[in-house]
């Protein structure tokens, strides 16, 4: 028999052993304390306690064991799971693997039939210790701990692999050596009505409320497959049960989309800044370098240069390019495409020449504002090109222009990057600028004495929140 019981073991230590855990949370302290934190919940089972209290300790052990082992394969998405347990072997009680392969085990009975299979085959080798047989039979020199990251351990509940004794919580000192160097310890015990489960975890690795979530979870595992195996009528699927408790499935599914907020729906980008004008007008809205606008200056430029933009046939939606660099006339421009009813692809004059032939070319711009000082860049566009710089639209009205443009109008076009291949236009409408500029308003809360640096390309849609979420604001 001892020979049998050998063989059995060399088997799984030359090619069985997978050690099940879960993903940790925080980066793996070079040098190991194990800092252990605990965490427990109970689980009542649906019944009268009568019935659930004539559930053997047998069938409650193998049962969270399949649990735990399901759960490991599920939330891992793997097969091959290795858990540690205690059995008394020849010499101690002491921490013996409950390797499972759960391919094509596809219900909760069949999960069941396996690990308690599994158990019966560890129950019947116990007259050798696994502890021994392993530094006899592993080739690669670690420990006998390394083969568990996991463990379940029943406490106060007899089982094939104890015999007679139960193992009380009192008594589990006696075992540290095992305990002492695991990711995480589920102990099982049961009371009247229901099973009490306690993780203990490596609180260097895991967070409390993860650990919290995996412990609900967990529980739902044990309660819906020990309920099910107290009625086996019906066959249930492993796919039927959930890794979300009913709680989580009620937080992500709804409570994470109620995401209807009120905000200005019948408005567009430039209508709100005009509002914002009317109470800022001698407040400083944009400074570069030595020199500032104030909003009622900046305004009635921006004004001028939508005027002039109409004249020269920008309507509602016209795709009108800017390219230049950081300066006061990049924001007139921004906001005089918008008054002007148009929608501006940014430009950013960095980057290459072909690139900015490519986007001029597919977005078909009729109209690009730009300086003088980049001619060079666009000389062979065929379109109308504005110098900001020269200032002729300062000889226009300073004055709100009429223009009928709609939520639903474009308000920019910006581009890929083009890592994938070419890069896309993506269009993006005035309500849903404003709905991500109200959002960002609303989690951080700029008010009047704060300043946004612009740092960002004007090709990169992080500066629109950087050019335009002040100014609906003020």
């Amino acid at each position: 028999m001892k020979h049998d019981t050998e063989s059995f073991w060399e088997r799984i230590i030359r090619n069985q052993l997978f050690p099940a855990t879960f993903p940790y949370q925080k980066k793996r302290p070079v040098i190991d304390l194990f800092n252990y934190s605990e965490k427990e919940i109970d689980v009542k089972l649906s019944g009268n306690t009568t019935n659930i209290d004539s559930i053997s300790d047998q069938q409650i052990f193998t049962l969270s064991l399949a649990a735990f082992g399901v759960f490991l394969k599920k939330f891992n998405d793997e097969n091959n799971i290795t858990i540690g347990t205690l059995a008394l072997t020849e010499k101690e009680i002491e921490l013996v693997p409950i390797c499972c392969d759960f391919l094509g085990v596809e219900t909760v009975d069949e999960a069941y039939k396996l690990v308690s299979q599994t158990l019966n085959d560890v129950s019947n080798c116990r007259d050798c210790s696994f502890r021994d047989l392993f530094s006899k039979y592993c080739t690669n020199n670690s420990g006998v701990a390394s083969v568990f990251r996991t463990l379940l351990v029943p406490l106060g509940i007899k089982n094939s692999l104890l015999g007679d004794r139960k193992i009380a919580s009192a008594e589990l000192d006696m075992y540290a050596y095992d305990f002492n160097m695991q990711d995480l310890i589920i102990f099982v015990s049961r009371y009247s009505g229901g099973i009490a489960i306690k993780c203990r975890y490596n609180a260097d690795l895991y967070y409390n409320d993860y650990i919290a979530n995996l412990l609900d979870v967990f529980g739902l595992f044990v309660q819906t497959m020990t309920n099910h195996g107290r009625s086996s009528d019906t066959i249930l699927l492993l796919s039927e049960i959930s890794l979300l408790t009913k709680d989580r499935m009620q937080q992500l599914v709804y409570s994470y989309n109620q995401t209807d907020k009120k905000y200005p729906k019948d408005k567009c980008v430039h209508e709100l800044f005009e509002e914002v004008v009317e109470s800022n007008r001698d407040r400083v809205a944009v400074v570069y370098e030595e020199h500032q606008l104030t909003y009622e200056v900046l305004n009635q430029r921006a004004n001028q240069l939508a005027h002039y933009l109409k004249r020269n046939q920008v309507v509602p939606e016209t795709l009108v390019g800017i390219s230049m660099p950081r300066s006061l006339d990049l924001i007139i421009g921004l906001l005089g495409i918008l008054k002007s009813g148009g929608a501006y692809v940014p430009l950013d004059p960095e980057y290459p020449q072909d690139r900015l032939a490519y986007m001029l070319e597919d977005s078909a711009i009729k109209v690009l504002l730009t300086t003088t000082d980049l001619k060079e860049r666009f000389a062979g566009y065929k379109g109308k090109i504005i110098y900001l710089d020269k200032t002729e639209y300062l000889k226009e009205a300073i004055t709100n222009l009429n223009v009928k443009v709609f939520p639903d109008n474009l308000v920019y076009v910006i581009y890929t990057s083009g890592s994938t291949g070419r890069p896309k236009g993506t269009l993006i409408f005035h309500q849903a600028l404003i709905n991500r500029l109200e959002w960002q308003q609303k989690e951080y809360n700029l008010v009047s004495d704060d300043v946004i640096l612009h740092k960002s390309s004007i090709g990169f849609d992080v500066s629109v929140w950087e050019l335009l979420w002040s100014y609906i604001v003020g």
